[in-house]
């Protein structure tokens, strides 16, 4: 048995005050950040379509079905379902604004997440400008998404962004800009504000989900 002599105890003991005082001084910060969406009330849960053999004309009836009737049960406020959770990022794709070169060379990478409508109304986001996602918005129709202040600002500064075009890398044709949503944190909450997408889900169909419910 390995004996410490009283120095040293007491050294041990006041570096793990220090190490929990910071911890706590931390948590303190982190837990003042304001991340652009509310999480009292809101429960989640994961979904893998693909593994339970849906093809993708199955599981958008199952995306729609579970949001109307999660929807529709006594204290549910609002239901709806992304391809990530909140803090769980998004899918990197390029991005071409329409004029640009349709090359590597004027390609930026913004991370995506297709979302349900009533989505950021779900998780209390903003939209700040135009119009959130309808059940119009599906496959075949044009291609919509809606982004957030910072690719706004980036993409077309000094300029209102709704309407504007771009292409994602592989795509033939334009996808619009139909709104503009308040700025969250996306993969962390200490992470400076960043470009972000949300596009319809029943435009971009994912067999991997999860299902967003706030509650009363």
């Amino acid at each position: 048995e390995r004996r410490f002599s009283p120095t040293a105890r007491w050294l041990l003991s006041l570096i793990s005050l220090v190490a929990a005082g910071l911890f706590l001084r931390s948590l303190k910060h982190a837990q003042g950040i304001d991340t652009g969406f509310e999480t009292r009330g809101v429960l989640v849960m994961n979904v893998n379509l693909g593994r339970e053999g849906y093809t993708p004309e199955r599981g958008q009836l199952f995306y729609q079905q579970a949001v109307e009737r999660l929807a529709g049960l006594p204290g549910v406020q609002d239901a709806a379902v992304a391809q990530n959770a909140p803090l769980a990022g998004g899918f990197l794709r390029s991005v071409f604004p329409e004029g640009a070169d349709t090359t590597t060379r004027d390609r930026v990478l913004v991370q995506v997440n297709s979302v349900s409508p009533g989505y950021l109304e779900t998780l209390g986001i903003p939209l700040l400008r135009g119009r959130d996602f309808l059940n119009s918005d599906v496959t075949g129709a044009p291609l919509v998404v809606i982004i957030n202040e910072t690719m706004a600002r980036r993409f077309w500064p000094g300029e209102d962004a709704i309407g504007k075009r771009f292409k994602f890398f592989g795509d033939n044709d334009y996808t619009s800009v139909v709104g503009i949503a308040k700025n969250s944190k996306y993969n962390g909450v200490a992470e400076d504000p960043i470009p972000f997408i949300y596009q319809p889900v029943r435009q971009n169909y994912t067999p991997n989900a999860t299902l967003h419910i706030r509650a009363a």
